[in-house]
C-alpha cells in the first residue's frame, strides 16, 4: 500500500522544527523585551529631565541664608528708626 502525500517526520527533522519554534519565540520575546525597556528608560529620563529643572526652579527662585540676614538687618535698621519695638527672631 503506497502512502501519498504523506511526508515522514523523524526524530532529527521533529527536533529541528522544535528547535527552530524556540529560537523564534525567544528572538520575539527578546525584541519586546527590550523595547519595553526602551520605553522605560525613555520614560525615566523625561521625569528624571522634569524633576531636575523643578529643582533649577527652585534653587533660582530661593532666598539664600546670607539674603535672608541681609534683609532682616535692613529691617531691623528701618524699626529701630521708626521706633517700632519688635523683636526679629531669625531662624535661618
Amino acid at each position: 500500500m503506497k502512502q501519498h502525500g504523506k511526508i515522514k517526520m523523524t526524530l532529527d527533522k521533529l527536533a529541528v522544527m522544535v528547535a527552530n519554534g524556540f529560537s523564534e519565540q525567544e528572538h520575539n520575546i527578546t525584541g519586546k523585551i527590550a523595547g519595553k525597556i526602551a520605553e522605560s528608560e525613555a520614560r525615566i529620563s523625561q521625569q528624571i529631565a522634569g524633576i531636575n529643572n523643578r529643582i533649577d526652579d527652585l534653587a533660582l527662585n530661593r532666598a539664600t541664608r546670607e539674603e535672608v540676614l541681609v534683609l532682616d538687618k535692613r529691617i531691623s535698621r528701618v524699626e529701630a528708626k521708626l521706633g517700632l519695638d519688635f523683636k526679629h527672631q531669625t531662624r535661618v
